[in-house]
């Protein structure tokens, strides 16, 4: 799973954003890997450099969807706020949006597409019936009563065992 923030959604799907940086302590992303992000779908890794923060250009901000170096270095404060971002190691990871996968199973219908039963005219003074079946209530309760525990009759329950502690 490869994660973004929900506000570059946006970017990755138009394809302004095929870059990101990230402060690791290690790399687990390889070149052609393709991993699966939420929100969007898949994507395949292109490449992956490890650099300093004070290493990245002006390039760099663009291919990440920043207009400034700046910008990108402050969004980079502000997503790693408790981590050192003043010359930290980092990663840069070029990337490419694949769509969206395909949904494993059986094919959802749509409400469009769902067949639909013709409605009888209702007679006069007659009351529409709801199409949901109602189940009737069954006649016991089928619930379980809590009880007690069993106790052989003329002998009382151990008593909890009290710790004491001596007063300092």
């Amino acid at each position: 799973m490869f994660a973004f923030k929900k506000e570059y959604k946006p970017l990755i799907l138009s394809g302004r954003k095929t870059q990101t940086v990230r402060i690791w302590k290690r790399c687990w992303l390889r070149e052609g890997q393709v991993v699966n992000s939420p929100y969007l779908g898949k994507l395949r890794i292109e490449s992956v450099t490890e650099l300093k923060l004070s290493d990245l250009t002006q390039e760099d901000a663009r291919l990440d969807g920043f207009e400034t170096k700046a910008q990108m270095l402050d969004a980079l404060r502000r997503i790693y706020k408790g981590r050192q971002t003043g010359d930290a190691k980092c990663y840069r990871v070029r990337f490419k949006y694949l769509g969206k996968p395909e949904r494993k199973g059986r094919p959802q219908a749509t409400r469009e597409s769902r067949p639909r039963k013709p409605e009888a005219p209702a007679a006069a003074g007659q009351r529409k019936q709801s199409s949901v079946k109602k189940h009737p209530k069954p006649a016991t309760d089928t619930r379980k009563a809590k009880r007690k525990p069993r106790q052989s009759p003329g002998r009382k329950a151990p008593r909890r065992q009290q710790t004491f502690f001596p007063p300092f």
